[in-house]
């Protein structure tokens, strides 16, 4: 790392300090920005062995903060299971049908949202005796009866706490799951295909994309293994909290109670990798999970609550007495109203701890308008995810349309919520930071339809929400986020002025050059 003080002049730089600031020049020495401002001011600061560069006029922006990412999924579906993504059922089954190497292995393959899956009767018909799953998303699969069998899922058994195993009239596996890919006994990838493949994601869907620091949920011991061996030895392409999921719930892979008892606590790490928050799993993702149904509908489809509001109250005081931040995944009305009394409880347990803690999720449909003053009091920051518009249907198309996806109505409440791209392989063009800002202004689903127009924001404030929005969502913020003296120098630059494109335009849009620690780690 070069210790001469470099000064980028002549460009549009956007601090995010405030919304609208815009300067021409920033100074970097080391890992840190020394300097913004006009290039006097910099100049001066950067003193005179300076070396100048010419940004030609080029925009800005602080490297952007991916608040909420499965990277360790998404590199799964695309380095070592079947690309299905989007094809029709026939397609499918086809693809698998030639992937399949007659040696009895497992078959795993990735669909995407609203695409019509395979059945078990049909997976058995092509590939008698094959372990095979077709993971529609994280939350709903369709497995082969191999699959089931080697799983220990049949017709005696009960559904695992916050999963859902669709059953036939007899009592029979349908072979469709809900919440339950963690139950599928697939093979483990060993840690050094896992590396290589993390490196490689890292690398071309998020750094390529502007994203130089990136909150992943590790689906396994081996992906949290493979991070710290990146990061030993200095191969981080960018840099990395993790924050595991704590049991009961969808994919943990710790247990709050032990994790809480190590002493452990959420920033714990370096600049290159820390550790983060806990992921509690409220509910799940099903349709009929998102409201509360006790008068109409069998105890079923009520949804898949993994506990009890006294035992989500019992997590909330262990975090906050443990100095761990909390993810709590809550859909469904049911499970947002349980999150929003328990995290109101720990506040008024721990009323002057900076605790930050979020709810996954809450504000892209079901929404009470109870709920932000709530929010606003207890300190809690909501996180909805813009990239689901891109699938979503249209206000056309739903018979009572309501607000979705509140950007504008959380923003002006002060309540900073993070961008993210929340892709385990469904949706892997999420990963770019202009795809969300795209859905956040120009509110639009992939068909063209309007997606609660009224909530859209600026390119300005949606850039806001994917840095400084998110550092502050991970307790980052000291030192990233915004460009300002004593900052870690991670930059994104663009041929393109972002504040005078069109919505429309930001989906053809990359980066000409990406700086991470004031090195250029991406050049086009």
């Amino acid at each position: 790392m070069s210790s001469q003080p470099i000064v980028l002049t002549n460009g549009r730089i956007a601090t995010m300090r405030t919304l609208d600031e815009t300067v021409s020049s920033i100074a970097v020495q080391g890992d840190r920005v020394l300097a913004v401002g006009s290039f006097d001011e910099v100049s001066s600061a950067a003193g005179p062995e300076a070396r100048t560069v010419d940004l030609n006029g080029a925009f800005v922006t602080p490297g952007f903060v991916d608040a909420h990412a499965h990277v360790e999924l998404g590199s799964k579906a695309r380095d070592f299971w079947i690309d299905v993504r989007g094809l029709e059922k026939a397609q499918t089954l086809q693809r698998l049908s030639d992937s399949n190497r007659g040696n009895g292995a497992w078959l795993v393959a990735q669909a995407t949202y609203r695409q019509e899956l395979p059945t078990r009767a049909e997976l058995d018909d092509l590939l008698p005796g094959v372990p095979v799953v077709v993971r529609l998303s994280m939350h709903r699969l369709v497995a082969s009866t191999m699959a089931l069998q080697l799983s220990g899922i049949d017709r005696h058994g009960g559904d695992p706490v916050g999963s859902r195993i669709e059953r036939d009239a007899t009592g029979e596996p349908t072979g469709v799951i809900e919440e339950g890919f963690d139950l599928m006994r697939i093979p483990p990838v060993s840690q050094d295909a896992l590396e290589d493949s993390l490196q490689r994601s890292l690398t071309t869907q998020f750094l390529a994309n502007g994203v130089t620091t990136v909150y992943e949920l590790p689906a396994s011991p081996e992906g949290a293994r493979a991070y710290q061996a990146l990061a030993r030895r200095g191969a981080l392409p960018i840099r990395m909290t993790l924050n595991p999921i704590v049991r009961p719930g969808h994919q943990p892979i710790a247990d709050l109670t032990d994790l809480a008892g190590i002493g452990l606590q959420t920033g714990f790490g370096d600049a290159w990798l820390k550790l983060g928050a806990v992921k509690i799993f409220v509910d799940g993702d099903d349709d009929a999970a998102m409201h509360r149904r006790l008068l109409d509908d069998s105890p079923r489809n009520w949804g898949v609550l993994t506990r009890t509001y006294q035992q989500l109250y019992s997590d909330v005081m262990t975090a906050h007495r443990s100095g761990l931040q909390l993810w709590i995944h809550a859909i469904g009305d049911a499970a947002q109203e349980m999150t929003i009394d328990a995290l109101e409880a720990g506040h008024v347990a721990f009323p002057e701890l900076d605790a930050r803690p979020r709810i996954e999720h809450i504000a892209n449909g079901h929404w009470n308008p109870h709920y932000l003053s709530r929010l606003q009091r207890a300190g809690i920051i909501p996180v909805p995810t813009a990239a689901f518009m891109h699938g979503a249907p249209g206000d056309a198309q739903l018979d009572a349309p309501s607000p979705r996806y509140l950007y504008r109505t959380l923003s002006e409440a002060g309540l900073m919520p993070p961008g993210n791209s929340d892709t385990a392989g469904t949706q892997p063009f999420a990963t770019n930071p202009l795809h969300g800002i795209y859905c956040m202004t120009a509110r639009k689903n992939v068909r063209g339809e309007a997606v609660w127009p009224d909530e859209a924001v600026s390119i300005r404030q949606a850039i806001a929400i994917y840095t400084h929005h998110s550092a502050y969502a991970g307790f980052l913020d000291s030192d990233r986020g915004t460009l300002e003296a004593g900052k870690l120098a991670d930059l994104v630059i663009y041929r393109e002025d972002l504040d005078t494109v069109s919505p429309e335009q930001l989906l053809d849009i990359r980066p000409q050059q990406v700086f991470v620690g004031g090195e250029v780690a991406y050049d086009a």
